[in-house]
């Protein structure tokens, strides 16, 4: 523990910022790939109304998290507190702006999507699909405007995890119908 005395209080506050907040970051991130996240804006809320809020809590969290470690990295290359916290900022606040698009565009809600571009998809199975619509699984899809995952369910057998599949309905806008792919030429390899 003798590098953490050696440090001032003020580069200890920092690397303590960002220890914390990267690993909130970190949480959320895991939260949204999981799909466990809850929608925190209103429901009647219209979507114009959601594009005009400039700022969210993953962009807010986003700066706090590459400012707290440029400003340790700056104190570190003794830089003075103002020159650290002065770079920091100009850095952390367009990174945070530009991760805001980038969240938005790799992982674009189901409901951005509408139902006539979800139908004849083609996605793969992330978590298996019970048969004869008995439970739900997950399906990727690659969107030309986005790639995203969302619960599916199959009127056929099982599907296992790596299962090409087709979405052939939307059913209560937040699940998909899918079925198999079947093989363009049954009996024989990928490879030809």
């Amino acid at each position: 523990m003798e590098w953490w005395k050696e440090m001032g209080s003020t580069t200890q506050a920092f690397l303590s910022m960002a220890i914390v907040s990267t690993l909130l970051l970190a949480m959320l991130i895991a939260i949204h790939l999981m799909g466990l996240e809850q929608d925190s804006e209103p429901s009647d809320s219209s979507a114009s109304e959601r594009k005009r809020q400039w700022f969210d809590a993953r962009m807010i969290l986003v700066f706090c998290t590459v400012c707290s470690w440029l400003i340790v990295a700056f104190n570190f290359a003794n830089f003075s507190l103002k020159l650290s916290l002065l770079f920091a900022v100009l850095i952390a606040g367009p990174l945070a702006f530009f991760s805001r698009y980038m969240l938005k565009r790799w992982f674009t809600p189901m409901e951005e999507v509408s139902k006539l571009d979800l139908l004849q998809q083609t996605g793969q199975v992330l978590q298996s699909i019970p048969p004869h619509r008995n439970g739900f699984g997950k399906v990727f899809l690659a969107l030309p405007e986005a790639p995203f995952q969302v619960e599916a369910i199959t009127a056929g057998q099982e599907l296992s995890p790596g299962a090409h599949v087709r979405v052939i309905d939307v059913i209560d806008d937040r699940i998909i119908l899918v079925e198999p792919i079947e093989e363009e030429y049954p009996g024989q390899g990928i490879d030809r």
